[in-house]
Parts: structure tokens; sequence; C-alpha cells
């Protein structure tokens, strides 16, 4: 059985660095964005207090998706 890669985007360093365009290209993958929960995550964030603050300068978290690359083969079967 073949083994299925995805690839992520860690959240709240994805704000300032993107994804290698190459290699993107060459692995043909496709962006999937995750938005459920969130809002929620925002508290769990707050509680990394060493890092908060160089993150976060104005003390809020953007709301913003988590996101998924999945090969564009795989892509009809995300979920």
């Amino acid at each position: 059985m073949p083994v299925r890669t995805v690839y992520y985007s860690d959240f709240p360093y994805s704000l300032t660095a993107a994804p290698e365009a190459g290699f993107v290209r060459r692995a043909g993958l496709v962006p999937h964005p995750w938005l459920l929960g969130r809002a929620e995550n925002a508290s769990r964030i707050a509680g990394y207090r060493t890092q908060f603050a160089g993150l976060f300068r104005d003390g809020t978290v953007p709301t913003r998706p988590e996101i998924y690359w999945l090969p564009a083969s795989d892509s009809t079967t995300a979920v």
C-alpha cells in the first residue's frame, strides 16, 4: 500500500514564511485550508507565554486557516 504524504504550513510561522514554490510545483501539491477550530486555537497559542509577545506584538492572534498541502492526485479524497 502506498504511503500518503501530507505537508503542513505551521501557524504562526506560516504568516511570515511561504512554502518553497519550486518544491510545491515539482511535487504537484495543492493547498487545502482548514478553518475548523481556529478561533478556539487563539487561547491555546496564548499559553506559550515565552513566544507569544514576539509572535503577536499587538496581543492578537489572527484567525487564519491552517494549510495542508497534498499531491493533486490525493486532493479529491481530502477532508
